[in-house]
């Protein structure tokens, strides 16, 4: 109980009474935008992002156009429409960014789970793995990966979730290892539950918030990695539209066109500020300590 008198932090009283944030809704409605019309454009399996017009190659936004009506972010270097190709680029990037995080958030908890509840030779074992894994430089890893396999789509998932697993692998070791001295894990045990059952039905699902936020609040890092990657030529390639691509390729015309290369930027700021505010938010839930 706080004393009389005292102010209470106005993230903590936000926290307690429930009350979400201004910047979070915004935040959320933003993603939400974003992603809707995003998933829609590219449910439709349209081909108009890649449609070139020469005659109305780097046009400014507002222009008037024959085949979609109007360039409302303008067009590039080979006149297709950077708002249409944005919206597409955003749907890859962030589908991209999403599998890396969610292949690297499952590897990272098998690992963790398996470490934490196991203890022992296999826990030292596995953290040496880890400590290893943390060793290595991400960006090298990936690029390593890409020059041996290729760069696909699929090949660019698998290094982001290989390079982003170890975090999750010590959170929820940590998490595992206070999880499993407590007396509903003994109580399991006794009526006769098995490991299996002990740790996915009953262990996992009470660590699962702070699994949630880390998850959250790599996301716009992951996705920084993939259009920083594409910018450099290496991860999603052409004709697919990638907004780290895109910037890329807009980069020698900030001065004549700078909507080429400021829209793509621009989404991707908004899905990272976005997604970082979001988290940061759950995080703030998550900790006990702003509820007091």
């Amino acid at each position: 109980m706080p004393e009389m008198g005292a102010i209470t932090p106005p993230r903590a009283r936000a926290a307690r009474g429930g009350a979400v944030p201004a910047s979070v809704l915004v935040a959320a409605v933003v993603l939400a935008l974003i992603a809707l019309a995003s998933g829609l454009y590219a449910a439709t399996g349209s081909d108009l992002h890649n449609r070139t017009d020469l005659l109305a190659r780097l046009s400014p936004p507002g222009t008037a156009s024959t085949w979609i009506g109007v360039h409302l972010a303008g067009t590039d270097e080979l006149g297709r429409d950077v708002l249409l190709r944005s919206l597409m680029g955003s749907a890859i990037s962030f589908g991209v960014a999403l599998a890396g995080v969610l292949g690297g958030c499952l590897i990272g908890i098998l690992i963790g789970i398996f470490s934490g509840y196991r203890g022992g030779w296999v826990d030292r074992g596995l953290m040496v793995v880890v400590d290893a894994q943390l060793a290595l430089p991400n960006l090298l890893l990936i690029l390593c990966g890409i020059a041996l396999l290729g760069t696909s789509v699929w090949v660019l998932i698998a290094m982001i979730s290989l390079s982003r697993w170890e975090t999750y692998a010590r959170l929820t070791r940590s998490l595992v290892l206070s999880a499993r001295e407590r007396d509903y894990v003994d109580a399991v045990r006794a009526i006769g539950g098995g490991t299996l059952r002990t740790v996915f039905v009953h262990i996992l699902p009470n660590i699962a918030s702070p699994l949630w936020v880390m998850l959250t609040l790599s996301f716009p890092a992951v996705m920084l990695t993939e259009a920083g990657l594409s910018f450099l030529g290496v991860g999603v390639q052409p004709p697919t539209p990638s907004l780290g691509r895109m910037v890329a390729e807009g980069r020698n015309q900030l001065v004549t066109a700078p909507w080429v290369a400021l829209v793509p930027a621009l989404f991707i700021v908004m899905i990272t500020l976005s997604v970082q505010l979001i988290g940061d938010w759950l995080r703030d839930r998550a900790d006990v300590r702003a509820r007091v």
